[in-house]
């Protein structure tokens, strides 16, 4: 019984004085290019790259880079996943509501680099003096 006693306070011990250590990872989910503010869902799986290359897309237009030679495309279409996208373009208008946020769902294929843009809504808010 005293060894038992004696394991459950050495165990107890080492989760007690134990830290945890967590990755600290400062991801962006806001891009200010210009005028135009683009805003990710914070729970989106795409990484940062290519959340940059979507926001250049969205505010500079299409570059149309993208390559559409996979095999399984070419064979059974593209596997799209689709997310959601914000963006804001500032002092739009010269009186108030100056600023046209727009909502987008934006579309790309998990085996080649193919993209679906679409504008879903838009409305002019209050965002600038």
């Amino acid at each position: 019984m005293k060894k038992i006693f004696i394991a459950f306070i050495a165990l107890l011990l080492v989760f007690t004085f134990t830290v945890p250590s967590f990755a600290a990872t400062e991801e962006t989910y806001v891009y200010d290019m210009g005028t135009v503010t683009v805003i990710f869902d914070e729970n989106d799986t795409w990484d940062a790259a290519t959340r940059e290359a979507i926001a250049h897309r969205l505010v500079y237009g299409d570059d149309d880079t993208s390559t559409t030679y996979n095999l399984l495309c070419n064979l059974f279409g593209h596997k799209y996943e689709t997310k959601g996208v914000t963006a804001i373009t500032h002092c739009v208008q010269s009186s108030q509501p100056r600023c046209l946020e727009e909502v987008f769902d934006l579309s790309l294929c998990s085996r080649c680099d193919d993209q679906l843009v679409e504008r879903t809504g838009y409305c002019y808010i209050y965002c600038c003096p």
